[in-house]
């Protein structure tokens, strides 16, 4: 994305909207020229973004409620060209003889099915209007297992597979459907978690590193690494 007018008269919805990441989504897709509908659980970070970013939306939505899908649509007019599903919660890094199956059930409710009920309900809308774009972000954890616990882990293969399934589904030819994979999201900082990533990081006093996070060679915000113990060998 960059700061020309690309997506102008196109709305987008970002679930997971008044965090780190999301908020930086948010920032550049309205940049890029689209009206954006910011949609979070936490209202009092969403009335933050408001007075930083007066052009988003703003919907407090636990995504999860079964209304969570119909309530996104009204608040954009039924019409969402794009949907960014960046919600998600972590599972504590437990394995699986450690994690129960509340939290099991919890940590899949919001990092996969509630993007898939968001998917259902903005996909004929796309196809009648002759295109659209959803990207989900996904994780590391998705791509190599390892990286997370067992809820997480599980609920990041399957949102990458869904991913995939609407982007191959039904012939749709104009119709992307995109995972992303960016660094582990604890609140508002994206923690590296031991591989090197690039070898031209600002690392401060602390021994913490600073970077840049890039979308298709496009810069999309701006992030502090959390340096783990022998990590880039000092």
């Amino acid at each position: 994305m960059n700061n020309e007018n690309g997506f102008s008269g196109k709305t987008a919805v970002v679930t997971g909207g008044a965090g780190g990441l999301g908020r930086a989504i948010v920032g550049r897709l309205l940049a890029a020229g689209a009206d954006v509908l910011a949609v979070d659980i936490d209202g009092a970070s969403l009335a933050k973004l408001s007075a930083d970013l007066p052009a988003a939306r703003t919907l407090t939505q636990d995504i999860r409620s079964a209304d969570g899908p119909a309530n996104v649509l009204a608040a954009t007019g039924g019409v969402v060209d794009i949907l960014f599903n960046n919600a998600g919660i972590l599972d504590g890094l437990q394995l699986i003889d450690e994690v129960d199956e509340d939290r099991f059930d919890d940590v899949l409710a919001v990092n996969l099915r509630a993007p898939f009920r968001l998917c259902r309900a903005v996909l004929p809308g796309m196809v009648e209007r002759g295109g659209g774009v959803i990207i989900n972000t996904a994780s590391l954890a998705g791509l190599k297992g390892g990286r997370a616990g067992a809820a997480y882990t599980t609920s990041k293969w399957g949102l990458i597979g869904l991913t995939k399934s609407i982007a191959n589904g039904r012939g749709w030819t104009r119709l992307a459907g995109i995972p992303i994979a960016p660094f582990r999201v604890v609140g508002r900082t994206l923690v590296y978690r031991g591989w090197p990533i690039r070898d031209d990081l600002e690392q401060d006093s602390e021994g913490s590193w600073s970077g840049r996070g890039f979308v298709l060679g496009r810069e999309f915000c701006r992030f502090r690494l959390v340096r783990p113990p022998g990590a880039l060998g000092a």
